[in-house]
């Protein structure tokens, strides 16, 4: 008799959780979340290449005017070393959002080992202190043990658990993208226009086709520029997609309002999608 009543109450626990928390929506948006972050790393390296080539800028307008990619390195090595420090933290929030969509369709999510490494390396990313611990946070859940009789349980276990690492995680990762690598580019814009106006400066009276072409080849790398500061705002915007479809998942775990999660629940995964495509289309 006790068995049938502990089989019974745990059917009607999962019948409320799935209705709290519609599984085809959650794992959309989850799905979404964890694609869109994975996209990241080709933006952020780009910031390591921004400090390569502000250097050349500098280097070139030195007394010698030459340099070469070992002494380029040696001056980047430290936002090399952050770079991959937001990688790091990056990647623990997409494996975290990759999991909630396997938990989402009643599947297993496996742990990865690796995440307990890369919060290490998260370390050097420019976060606060406060937002780096909630990265090991995230990866220290990560690599518990993700399995269980009922899996959509696991789920909201993780939403209500680890919603307060998420929102220090997304928002770590805002900080430094908004912050430190749109200053990056606007640092690398001005090398670009004080290089080209001395070397305007310098051949000016002597060739009109240079200069044209020398003008012409500053406005393309100024343009590229731009493009690369549209990806960075674009990037923040699906961090905050991400931030809020995961607020919405904890407010609601316990409510049944199916219509009301899965309405906003299926808007961020639309903008989560927007700007995956847009990130894959730029590199």
């Amino acid at each position: 008799m006790r068995s049938m009543v502990r089989r019974f109450a745990s059917v009607v626990l999962i019948s409320i959780l799935t209705a709290c928390l519609p599984p085809s929506e959650v794992g959309r948006f989850a799905r979404s979340a964890s694609e869109t972050t994975a996209a990241f790393p080709p933006v952020a390296r780009e910031m390591y290449a921004s400090c390569l080539r502000y250097e050349g800028y500098r280097a070139q307008r030195t007394a010698r005017g030459w340099y070469d990619s070992e002494s380029l390195r040696v001056s980047c090595a430290a936002r090399d070393s952050a770079v991959n420090g937001v990688l790091a933290a990056n990647r623990i929030l997409s494996a975290y959002f990759a999991a909630l969509s396997r938990l989402a369709d009643d599947k297993a999510a496996s742990t990865d080992n690796e995440l307990t490494r890369l919060a290490t390396v998260a370390k050097k990313s420019g976060m606060q202190e406060g937002q780096v611990n909630a990265v090991a946070a995230l990866a220290k859940y990560m690599t518990s043990n993700f399995t269980g009789v009922y899996r959509r349980k696991k789920l909201t276990d993780a939403i209500t658990s680890q919603n307060g690492n998420v929102t220090f995680v997304t928002t770590g990762l805002r900080d430094v993208i908004n912050g430190d690598y749109r200053r990056l580019l606007l640092i690398e814009s001005r090398a670009v226009n004080d290089f080209y106006r001395s070397v305007v400066t310098e051949n000016r009276g002597r060739d009109a086709l240079t200069t044209v072409l020398v003008l012409k080849d500053r406005d393309e790398k100024v343009a590229a520029l731009q493009k690369r500061t549209e990806d960075l705002d674009a990037y923040v915007r699906a961090l905050d997609a991400v931030r809020m479809g995961h607020q919405k998942l904890y407010e609601h775990r316990n409510q049944v309002r199916a219509k009301d999660v899965s309405a906003d629940l299926i808007r961020h995964a639309e903008t989560l999608e927007r700007i995956g495509r847009q990130l894959e289309k730029a590199f």
